[in-house]
C-alpha cells in the first residue's frame, strides 16, 4: 500500500496516477508496503535510495525504489525478486545485509542494512586519487566481499565506487540482485539503453556474453585505477564512445598518470582491464594480492628486517593450544614465532611487530577469520601482512578462506606443509637454519 502523509493544505495524494514521478522522489513520510520513508539518501540510474523504518520492526534501513519501467518488465520483476533472495543468502562482514524485497504500489523494492557515511563515489569525487595503501585496503575488503558472493554463485555486475559504502575504515558492498541484464540475450534494453555503469564495465558485459567471477575482476580493476588516479580509465564525452574503448582500446597506463607509483601496479591492473577473460586474474582476491605484492614486496619490509639476517616473523592465531603447538612444530626455530589466543591480542600483535605472515585460524574465538582478515588488510600498517587461513577440510571452510585470505591451509597438514607455505612467502634466506 502506497499512502502519503497530509501536504501543507491538507490535501492527501493517494491513487495510482502519480506513481512515475513519486518513484523519483516521493513525498518523506510516504509508507511503501511496511516501511515508511524519513529521509532521502541517494539517487541513480535505476531508482532512489531512502532511509526508511520498518513499521513493525521500528529498524531503520535503506529503502532502494527502482523506477516504474523496471517493474512494468514482468522478466526483470521476477529475476530480481528471485535473485534477491539470493543475495540475502549471503553471509560476509563486507556485504550490505538484505532483509527484505518485494512489490508495492507497482514499484519494486529492496531494504537492505543502513550504513551510516558516505559511498566511495562521494570520497573520490571530494578527495581525488587516494593515497595507495588506503586505496589497496579498500580494495581488498571490496575483493573479499566479491569473492565471498562468487563462492555461492553470484556475479555482482555492477561494481563501482557508488555501490561501495564507507564507514570509518570498513567498506561494504551493496547493490547485489539489482544488476542482471533485462534482456537474457544483450546488455543493451530494446531502447538502447545501457543498464548498469559502463565505466566500470567489462567487454563481454557490454557483448552479451556470459559472464563470471572474471567480469567483476574487470570492474574491480576499473575501480582501482578510479582509486589510484582520482578518473576513470576511459574517459571519453559519451557514454557510447566508453562502451567502444572497453571493447577496443588498450587499458590506460597507470604510470603515465601516477609516475610515482611502483611500476607493478600498473602491470597488474593492465592484467585486470584485459579484453579477453581468460587473461585477467582468476578472482578479485588474487587481484588485490597482486596489487599489494607490487606496493608493499619490492621493499619486503613488512616482518624482515631491511639489511639483516635476522629470520620473518610469523603471528600464529589460534584459540586452541593444540593449534598453536601444531604450529610451533611446524616453524620453531626457523622464524620469529609470535602467537595470540584472540582478536584483541592478534590486532595488537600485527600492529607492533608487523610480521610477514599472519597464520589465522578461521574458528578463533572473539571475532571470525573474515573480520580479522578485514580489519588487518584495511588498516595501512597491516595491509602488506600475507594472510594464511587455516580451515577445515569442509568446502564451505575453503570458500571462507578465500573470501578473505591470500592463501589457506587445510587440516589436518604437516609440520612439512605449512612450513613450505610459509617459505614461498618469506622466502628460503628468511628462514633459520
Amino acid at each position: 500500500m502506497l499512502e502519503s502523509q497530509a501536504n501543507g493544505d491538507g490535501a492527501t495524494q493517494h491513487g495510482a496516477s502519480p506513481l512515475a514521478p513519486l518513484a523519483l522522489e516521493m513525498r518523506l513520510g510516504t509508507r511503501l508496503g511496511g516501511y515508511q520513508l524519513d529521509d532521502l539518501a541517494g539517487r541513480g540510474g535505476m531508482g532512489v535510495v531512502y532511509r526508511a523504518k520498518h513499521l513493525h520492526l521500528e529498524r531503520t534501513v535503506a529503502l532502494k525504489v527502482l523506477i516504474p519501467e523496471l517493474a512494468r518488465n514482468v522478466d526483470f520483476r521476477e529475476r530480481f525478486l528471485r535473485e534477491s533472495r539470493t543475495a540475502a543468502s549471503i553471509h560476509h562482514p563486507g556485504i550490505i545485509t538484505v532483509y527484505d524485497a518485494g512489490e508495492a504500489a507497482g514499484l519494486l523494492y529492496i531494504a537492505m542494512r543502513f550504513v551510516e557515511g558516505p559511498d566511495l563515489a562521494e570520497v573520490l569525487r571530494d578527495e581525488g586519487a587516494l593515497e595507495p595503501r588506503r586505496a589497496v585496503g579498500l580494495l581488498t575488503q571490496i575483493a573479499a566481499a566479491l569473492d565471498a558472493a562468487h563462492a555461492h554463485g553470484v556475479i555482482h555486475r555492477d561494481v563501482k565506487p557508488a555501490n561501495v559504502m564507507i564507514d570509518g575504515e570498513q567498506c561494504y558492498l551493496t547493490d547485489f540482485g539489482l544488476t542482471k541484464r533485462i534482456s537474457s540475450q544483450t546488455a543493451l534494453t530494446a531502447r538502447g539503453q545501457f543498464v548498469g555503469t559502463v565505466d566500470y564495465t567489462a567487454p563481454e558485459q557490454i557483448q552479451g556474453g556470459t559472464v563470471d567471477a572474471r567480469t567483476d575482476v574487470y570492474a574491480l580493476g576499473c575501480l582501482a585505477y578510479h582509486a589510484l588516479t582520482g578518473t576513470v580509465p576511459y574517459e571519453r564525452e559519451s557514454d557510447v564512445s566508453v562502451i567502444f574503448a572497453h571493447v577496443n582500446d588498450r587499458p590506460p597506463s597507470l604510470i603515465a598518470t601516477r609516475p610515482d607509483l611502483p611500476t607493478g601496479l600498473g602491470a597488474v591492473l593492465d592484467s585486470a582491464l584485459a579484453k579477453r577473460k581468460e587473461d585477467r586474474p582468476e578472482s578479485c582476491g588474487a587481484l588485490v594480492a597482486a596489487l599489494r605484492g607490487s606496493l608493499y614486496g619490492t621493499t619486503a619490509s613488512v616482518g624482515r628486517p631491511a639489511g639483516s639476517s635476522d629470520s620473518a616473523k610469523v603471528l600464529v592465531v589460534a584459540e586452541k593450544p593444540r593449534s598453536r603447538a601444531l604450529v610451533r612444530a611446524s616453524v620453531a626455530g626457523r622464524v620469529q614465532l609470535l602467537e595470540a589466543a584472540d582478536r584483541t591480542s592478534a590486532l595488537a600483535l600485527a600492529s607492533a611487530e608487523q610480521p610477514a605472515v599472519v597464520l589465522l585460524d578461521y574458528g578463533t574465538a572473539g571475532g571470525s577469520g573474515a573480520e580479522i582478515c578485514g580489519i588487518l588488510k584495511a588498516q595501512p600498517a597491516t595491509a602488506g601482512i600475507h594472510i594464511i587461513a587455516i580451515v577445515g577440510s569442509d568446502q564451505a571452510g575453503q570458500n571462507s578462506a578465500r573470501s578473505g585470505a591470500d592463501d589457506w591451509i587445510v587440516t589436518p597438514f604437516s609440520p612439512l606443509q605449512l612450513l613450505y607455505k610459509v617459505r614461498d612467502v618469506v622466502g628460503e634466506e628468511w628462514l633459520g637454519r
